[in-house]
């Protein structure tokens, strides 16, 4: 990038934004994507995640605001559903905001019966996101501090998807889900209960009733509300803690015009000389 060899990179860590801004010829260029980093857990069986107050812990215990702003440098935003703005159905009341709330996450592992502890596995993959394992290092030092230990798993992407495709993991794993349709109905698609089973369990009847009846509503203001107040009951359900949605952050020749796009995709007739 700084010696001339490409005009556009990708995923440029926070630790190298000031050093490529300031180089003569190339900028930092930055743009959130519809990407968003997530804790994914099971609500169903017999481990602690099926207990909602659980959940509820693991999301206060949690402080998102400073993973995105001491880690990701800002490179972020935190958010309460998958369904960010720019897409048709986005609730923006979940957008922007996180909660977090050490004491009241103790005092609802006490109320689960969990007064002495905890622990759950989660699985993390490695070098697949910007700073992914660092960020889950940091959430499970969070969790740590209100009495949850965690047995942190980290995999390559290849292991990491096997496990992912074969449902088998064990009481959280954390990945980012893009939406690459800007429609609320693929970001809420794997809650569905058929596809949810196995991997988080969900089924929240209403839900389920919303998002089928949302599919097939030719009415776009009606569907809008259904996938609103969906996400509504998700994020008080809690299948997934969200963490935050990723910004993309490009290094780019000054002699490119490069303006990126939300779901990440390059455009070649859009990318052109100035």
């Amino acid at each position: 990038m700084i010696t001339g060899g490409v005009d556009i990179a990708v995923n440029i860590p926070p630790t190298d934004v000031q050093r490529i801004d300031s180089t003569e010829g190339v900028s930092i260029v930055k743009s959130p994507t519809q990407r968003v980093l997530l804790l994914a857990l099971r609500t169903g069986g017999d481990g602690p995640t099926a207990d909602p107050k659980v959940r509820e812990a693991i999301d206060l215990a949690i402080d998102k605001k400073i993973i995105v702003d001491t880690l990701l440098q800002g490179m972020g935003t935190v958010t309460r559903t998958r369904v960010t703005p720019g897409n048709v159905g986005a609730n923006e009341s979940l957008y922007g905001v996180s909660l977090y709330d050490q004491e009241r996450a103790r005092e609802l592992l006490k109320e689960a019966g969990y007064e002495d502890g905890l622990t759950v596995t989660m699985s993390s993959p490695s070098g697949r996101y910007l700073k992914d394992k660092e960020a889950a290092e940091l959430i499970t030092a969070m969790l740590a501090e209100v009495g949850i230990t965690v047995k942190l798993e980290f995999l390559e992407w290849s292991s990491f998807s096997e496990k992912y495709q074969g449902k088998s993991f064990g009481d959280i794993f954390m990945i980012a889900y893009g939406n690459s349709m800007f429609d609320a109905s693929l970001a809420l698609d794997r809650l569905k209960f058929e596809k949810a089973a196995g991997e988080t369990d969900y089924n929240n009847p209403e839900v389920e009733s919303l998002l089928q009846e949302a599919e097939k509503n030719m009415n776009l203001e009606e569907r809008a509300q259904q996938y609103m107040k969906a996400q509504e009951m998700i994020a008080e359900d809690r299948p997934y803690i969200f963490l935050y949605q990723m910004d993309s952050v490009y290094g780019v020749n000054d002699r490119i015009e490069f303006n990126p796009n939300l779901n990440e995709m390059f455009y070649v007739d859009e990318i052109t000389l100035k």
